[in-house]
Formats: C-alpha cells, sequence, structure tokens
C-alpha cells in the first residue's frame, strides 16, 4: 500500500477546506461566478493528485483480483456452458411431458362426459346397477420429480395482432425521442410532435 501520509495528508487537507466552505458559497455575481469556477478547477486538480497518488495500489490490487478473476471464471464458464446443455436438454423433456400430459386430460375429459351421457336418463337399483363399460377414461400422467431440480414456467408471449393490443400496453420509445433532440434541438418539436424542447444546463470543469 502507498504509506506516504504525509504526502496524502497534504493532498486531503485542501479537500476538506473547500467541502467545509462549498455549503456557504453563493453564485449570484459574476465575480462570485469567477471564483467558483477558480475553486472547481482547482478541485479537478486535486482530485487528479488523489487519483494520482492512489493509481499505483489500484493497478497492483486490480492485476491481482483481475488474475484470479480470470482463472476462476477459465473453469466456471465450462462447467456453465454444460449446464445450459443439460437445462436446455431437461427443458425439452419437461415441455414434452406437458404437451402429453395436457393431451391426456383433453381425453380424461372427453370420455368423463361420453361416462356423463350414458348415466344420463338412468336409474340405477341395487338389483340393476347401472356399468359403464364402453368408455375408459385414460390416466393423467404425473410430472416427472427429483429432488433437488425445480421447475417453473416463465412465461413469454408472441404478438398475433398489434391492433387488438390495448392502449395502456403501449410505451414510449423515449430513448429514441431523446436521441432525436439531442441531434435537433428545438427543431425535434417538429419531427416528434407532443413534446417541448428546452435547455438543461450542465457546467463542465477542468483542471486549471
Amino acid at each position: 500500500m502507498n504509506t506516504n501520509t504525509d504526502a496524502l495528508e497534504a493532498l486531503r487537507i485542501p479537500f476538506e477546506e473547500y467541502l467545509a466552505e462549498i455549503s456557504s458559497v453563493t453564485v449570484e455575481t459574476a465575480e462570485q461566478y469567477e471564483a467558483a469556477a477558480f475553486g472547481l478547477k482547482k478541485l479537478k486538480t486535486w482530485e487528479a493528485d488523489i487519483a494520482a497518488h492512489f493509481e499505483p495500489d489500484r493497478k497492483r490490487t486490480y492485476d491481482a483480483y483481475n488474475a484470479v478473476t480470470t482463472a476462476k471464471s477459465s473453469y466456471l464458464n465450462k462447467t456453465a456452458s454444460v449446464e445450459k446443455i443439460i437445462k436446455s436438454k431437461m427443458a425439452a423433456y419437461v415441455q414434452a411431458e406437458n404437451e402429453t400430459r395436457r393431451l391426456a386430460q383433453i381425453e380424461a375429459d372427453r370420455a368423463t362426459r361420453e361416462a356423463q351421457k350414458e348415466l344420463e336418463g338412468t336409474a340405477p337399483t341395487p338389483e340393476n346397477p347401472v356399468v359403464v363399460s364402453s368408455v375408459i377414461i385414460p390416466d393423467v400422467p404425473q410430472p416427472t420429480k427429483v429432488a433437488g431440480i425445480s421447475v417453473t414456467n416463465t412465461w413469454k408471449y408472441a404478438i398475433t395482432d398489434v391492433n387488438a393490443i390495448r392502449k395502456e400496453f403501449w410505451v414510449l420509445d423515449e430513448a429514441l425521442i431523446l436521441k432525436t433532440v439531442k441531434a435537433l434541438g428545438p427543431d425535434a418539436v417538429r419531427s416528434v410532435g407532443g413534446i417541448e424542447v428546452f435547455p438543461d444546463v450542465v457546467v463542465g470543469s477542468r483542471r486549471g
């Protein structure tokens, strides 16, 4: 670590003094504006000096961190790719199972309705029970479950009729509007419509 305490203190003190003063600074005249500009440029110089003071340690620790992270990723990336392949195949199996179960449920519902129709209008007695032998209701298979493995549905969608989508689901492309405003300025009103363009003052500074 950079242990030059005296050098760091010499850099820190001006920061502390400036921060203590900045809350009471007013910028209401040209002279005050110039004074604030001078302080801002001085602050950028202090900022650069602080960055330079810590840069050797930052680079050294970053290089060490980056080396460890790269080594770890070289192993974990392999497991991640295998995991992706396995999960993809498992998901395809679950999808096929779901479809089989859906079709079986449809068939079971149909068979149940047929059985109910055969029973309609019949009054069974202990001596003459009604036996429905011509309708077989198939079993609906249960999903495969394995301890430690969870399967959830992440719902997605595909647009079938863009004109049928309700108005509240339409979203303005604000990124495109902002891009147009930045490019055209006040003239963007004519291109976009329904907006007001106004300047947002940003003060820049550099070392001085």
